[in-house]
Order: C-alpha cells, then structure tokens, then sequence
C-alpha cells in the first residue's frame, strides 16, 4: 500500500515517566511507560544533521568540504499551559533534572484503519519551560526543548495490524 501525505492534525506527543540511558533501539522506546502531553499546539523543526567540516590547504583556490559529526537536532514543544496536566507536570518536572528523558510522536497517518501510524522516538535532556508572550487573544503557553542526544531519532513506519 502507498503511503498518504498527512498533516499534523491529530499526532500526540509523549514524555516517558522515567529518565532513560542511551542508546535505545526501537523495541526498547517501545517498552517504555509514556504520559501524553496535552494542549500541544505546535512542534519546532527537528531532526538530524552532519556538521559540514572544511579544510584549507595552500596548493588550492577552492574549500575541501566533508560531513562531520551529525548533530542530532533538537525538538522544541509548544502547548497551551495547563497546570494540572499529566504530561506537561512531567515535562515541567524533566526540565528540573540533568539526565535524558524519551519523546515520542505519534502521528495520525495511517494509511487505513488496519495499519499503524508512523512513530518517532528520540530522547535527550529537557529544558524549560520558556513562557512564550503574546497579547490579550492569546492562550497563556509554554515552550519546551529536548535536545536530541547520542543517537538520531528513530521512525517507525506504519505496519499492518491483526
């Protein structure tokens, strides 16, 4: 089956309960325990990138350029604040420790009712949250940073389900 292009709309995001030590396969994020974070309204650009390394040598007009260490990006999660929220109390809670906590996002792109969706694992240390402005039409939010560390986040294509 061909995949569909999505949108956004519907995709939850998630905190594990407890800080976790790198590297995870995707069968280990699986087996973590997760509290979804409510009231997120938008997710930052993410994702892995090589840091581009050059090189000058006196015999040559042009830059030799080559692929470095990949950074693996950073997530930023914007929601509508919500004290008594279950996810973002533990979101609150991470940003206060120095350790990795996982994230995962689940998006709402199922092919059909019998597959899955496209999950994204990754984790890393948390930081914030950032208390974003705005004017009187606004909702009172808040910004978190999981700085992706030690590994690229990890995709896992839709499956067909029993």
């Amino acid at each position: 089956m061909a995949g569909i292009k999505s949108t956004l709309q519907g995709a939850k995001v998630f905190i594990s309960t407890d800080e976790v030590t790198l590297p995870l396969n995707a069968a280990a994020f699986a087996g973590l325990t997760w509290v979804e974070i409510g009231s997120v309204g938008n997710l930052g650009d993410y994702g892995a990138a090589p840091n581009i390394i050059s090189y000058n040598t006196l015999a040559t007009e042009v830059t030799s350029k080559a692929k470095g260490v990949e950074d693996a990006g950073e997530l930023s999660i914007e929601v509508a604040r919500i004290f008594d929220d279950a996810g973002q109390i533990k979101a609150r809670e991470a940003s206060g420790t120095k350790f990795n906590w996982g994230i995962k996002i689940e998006y709402a792109d199922a092919p059909t009712d019998d597959y899955s969706n496209t999950i994204m694992y990754a984790a890393g240390p948390v930081s914030g949250p950032q208390m974003l402005g705005g004017g009187t039409d606004d909702f009172i939010r808040e910004s978190f940073t999981v700085a992706f560390t030690d590994q690229r986040p990890i995709y896992v294509n839709p499956v067909e389900t029993p």
